[in-house]
């Protein structure tokens, strides 16, 4: 037929270029001679989610060919076609083969359109990243890797931000524990100096009293043995004051080194608990998944589409 067929008002109507790289890709062949219609369409796509913060706008060509009096929208065959590929003026000569479908009414092309989004809006979709745990989504373009450095980071702050919490829980106990502590050691310090005097003393009282006795002019053995009776009677009640004071000092001594175990359990907690915390964030940040993000009727929108002539065989 070399007089083409009508085609409905406001359609744009063009002819493929047969150097155009996706021919072969539509079933089209560049040395074809004889002209037979296709649908081209461009639409504008895109996809947001405004929990996950998330806008990516897209963009989708599209091939219906063969047209059939009912058109398959699903069945549209994507391509990346330039508008240099579709020219608004026919080759010469030039010979159409009719086809089923009704070019020549516009509530056709309005059908396919709506059935277009329809098709789009069903069937595609784009997968993104997620950690629900820390609630973060990936970005536009951002690559697996660039989106698990950004877990680690935001696991590391909530990791820094929980073990800040531990300082609440422990530093009362740790500042009291420090406090008995040196409280305990002043104590013991002046126990252990009032023991070495006492023990002093006694090694003073009782050193030489049989010399001092004989020395200090008693002649008589029986006073003198009665003198050193009585000062061995004063010395053992000083032995005895020395030995009880050397007890308050264990004790002391024993006090204190329970306060220090104390001290070491309480340290060892924080950082069980410091690791634990540690654990868990590093363990939230792999914790990774996908999910889709749909689209709309309202994020879809046909910026283009054009009764476009195909050379065919």
């Amino acid at each position: 037929m070399a007089v083409q067929p009508a085609v409905a008002d406001g359609v744009p109507v063009r002819w493929v270029d047969v150097a155009a790289p996706w021919l072969s890709t539509v079933g089209a062949d560049s040395s074809g001679t004889e002209w037979e219609a296709a649908i081209v369409a461009r639409v504008a796509l895109r996809y947001d989610d405004e929990k996950a913060d998330f806008v990516q706008d897209d963009e989708y060509e599209t091939v219906l060919f063969p047209l059939t009096e009912q058109v398959d929208a699903s069945r549209g065959i994507a391509v990346d076609y330039d508008d240099r590929d579709l020219r608004d003026v026919p080759p010469t000569p030039v010979a159409y083969r009719l086809c089923q479908a009704p070019l020549s009414t516009k509530t056709f092309f309005t059908r396919v359109q709506r059935d277009l989004i329809d098709a789009i809006v069903r069937e595609r979709t784009v997968e993104i990243l997620t950690n629900r745990d820390l609630k973060l989504f990936s970005r536009p373009g951002e690559t697996p890797e660039a989106f698990a450095v950004r877990c680690q980071e935001a696991a590391s702050n909530k990791s820094d931000e929980e073990t800040a919490k531990l300082r609440d829980k422990y530093e009362s106990k740790v500042t009291t524990l420090q406090q008995q502590i040196r409280t305990a050691e002043g104590q013991a310090e002046v126990l252990e100096s009032e023991a070495k005097g006492r023990r002093n003393q006694e090694i003073l009282g009782t050193a030489g009293s049989i010399l001092g006795s004989l020395l200090g002019g008693k002649k008589s053995t029986t006073s003198m043995i009665g003198s050193v009776l009585g000062k061995a009677g004063t010395a053992a009640g000083r032995r005895s004051r020395t030995e009880a004071s050397g007890k308050r000092l264990d004790v002391a001594e024993s006090r204190i080194q329970s306060l220090h175990e104390q001290l070491d359990d309480l340290e060892q907690q924080v950082t069980d608990d410091v690791t634990a915390i540690g654990q868990k964030w590093t363990a939230l940040a792999g914790n990774v998944t996908t999910m889709s993000v749909p689209l709309e009727r309202t994020d879809v929108r046909v910026t283009q589409l054009s009764l476009v002539w195909l050379p065919v065989p």
